[in-house]
């Protein structure tokens, strides 16, 4: 384990107690100790000064591997974090908007799934359409050729036939423009 600790040298006595003031979580995490005044005796400290920061490598026996001067550790921080402007207030700020962002984004997404379902119904009703037309036309087509060949074996004129009818679909024709129905 890592810790950030500060040199606390007693008069008068050759040893010197490291307080340990925060623990290394993962490589970019850290966690302040809960117990401020969490102290251990440092039986290599020397050449460091009283308040120094250093950092600490320990077992899990808190038994100390390391000590080292934290000054270019401390200086790095800075120059990575400090002074290009990131805070903890702007990391908060930061993952503020990007979650309004995805928020927004899922929106957006239901949204387009939502409109892309509705045209692939209206696609479908469109077909449906497109095929009762169909089938209507090929009725019709049959139900005029029966009819040609029905008026062919009564001997009647097939042009005046055709003639007549196509008379009759131009009236109603007129009459549905209005919007009034024939009612013959």
């Amino acid at each position: 384990m890592r810790y950030l600790a500060q040199v606390n040298q007693i008069d008068g006595v050759e040893q010197s107690m490291l307080r340990l003031l925060a623990l290394q979580v993962t490589d970019t995490t850290w966690q302040v100790t809960e117990a401020k005044e969490k102290v251990v005796a440092a039986p290599e400290s020397k050449g460091f000064s009283h308040r120094q920061l250093v950092l600490v490598d320990m077992d899990s026996d808190d038994a100390i591997k390391g000590i080292a001067d934290a000054t270019d550790w401390v200086l790095e921080l800075v120059g990575n974090y400090l002074a290009s402007g990131i805070t903890p207030t702007f990391l908060k700020e930061e993952a503020s908007r990007a979650e309004q962002w995805r928020q927004v984004l899922t929106l957006q997404t239901q949204d387009l799934s939502r409109r892309s379902l509705e045209v692939e119904a209206r696609q479908e009703q469109l077909k449906n359409l497109d095929q009762r037309l169909q089938h209507g036309q090929q009725r019709l087509r049959e139900q005029w050729k029966s009819l040609i060949t029905h008026a062919e074996t009564m001997g009647l004129d097939t042009a005046e036939l055709v003639a007549t009818m196509e008379a009759e679909l131009a009236g109603d024709k007129d009459k549905d423009g209005d919007g009034e129905k024939s009612s013959d």
